[in-house]
């Protein structure tokens, strides 16, 4: 079976905060875990520290064998 990969762009505490508490833990809970490649998580820059100290806080990289990786988005938008 082919693996998947979730890829969320959030900014801001707050929409951290929902993305932690609905929608990462939603899919924790509904997914099997080898099922999961990986999550891309793309953030500005002044969000990176938060987003991080929030998983980890958490436990989310620990339990997901840390398929969780932080992006700031200058790599990847252009502007």
């Amino acid at each position: 079976m082919n693996k998947i990969t979730f890829i969320a762009v959030v900014a801001g505490k707050d929409d951290i905060d929902r993305f932690l508490e609905l929608t990462l833990y939603s899919i924790l809970k509904n997914f099997n875990n080898t099922d999961i490649e990986e999550f891309l998580i793309i953030t500005r820059e002044q969000d990176i520290d938060y987003f991080q100290n929030e998983l980890n806080k958490n436990n989310y990289n620990k339990d997901n064998n840390n398929q969780i990786k932080i992006i700031n988005e200058k790599k990847v938008f252009n502007k």
